[in-house]
């Protein structure tokens, strides 16, 4: 048995034309497509993007094929033979795709997590290697004292070697003398 969609809705639309109600129709390219809402915060990096878009995807991973019907008659009776049609040659297709949906969704999810343990892991080392930095700092002052305190030293030893030398040699010349004279 073959089915025409576009014979039944070419006799869905001639019914509609000779009962006046067609021109009350949108257009197809008029109906609102349900979009996803923002995320609570406006995104900051990258990351804050990602995690926005990760939960609008756990929002509307799942494809509906409930829509609300007409009140008017008429449409009602259209809008429930296009239904049956859609769900007679859509259904499975929605169900493969919500499946799949549902399989990204968990994925993304996994990623999202692991990003964010990651950024946890990395924000530890930068806050050791900041503390670091402030230690080094502290060090290297201590560091330059010593040295300055070192160079003070070595300076007052030179002049003690200077005098002890000048000493020795007063006192070699005293022996002499000394010798000398005896």
């Amino acid at each position: 048995m073959d089915i025409d969609v576009e014979q039944i809705m070419q006799e869905i639309r001639d019914e509609l034309k000779a009962k006046n109600d067609w021109a009350d129709l949108p257009p197809f390219e008029s109906v609102p497509i349900r979009g996803c809402s923002g995320g609570k915060t406006t995104p900051d990096s990258p990351r804050g993007e990602f995690a926005q878009e990760v939960e609008a995807m756990n929002r509307s991973w799942e494809l509906r094929y409930v829509w609300p019907l007409s009140p008017n008659p008429v449409r009602r009776v259209s809008q429930r033979v296009i239904k049956r049609l859609l769900k007679f040659l859509l259904l499975q297709v929605m169900w493969q795709q919500n499946e799949f949906n549902a399989h990204t969704v968990r994925a993304m999810n996994h990623t999202k997590s692991s990003i964010d343990d990651l950024a946890e892991q990395v924000a530890v080392p930068k806050w050791t290697a900041a503390e670091i930095y402030d230690q080094s700092a502290g060090n290297r002052l201590r560091v330059e004292l010593l040295e300055d305190q070192i160079a003070g030293l070595v300076q007052e030893v030179s002049t003690l070697q200077k005098k002890i030398a000048e000493l020795e040699s007063g006192q070699q010349e005293a022996e002499k003398n000394h010798a000398n004279s005896d």
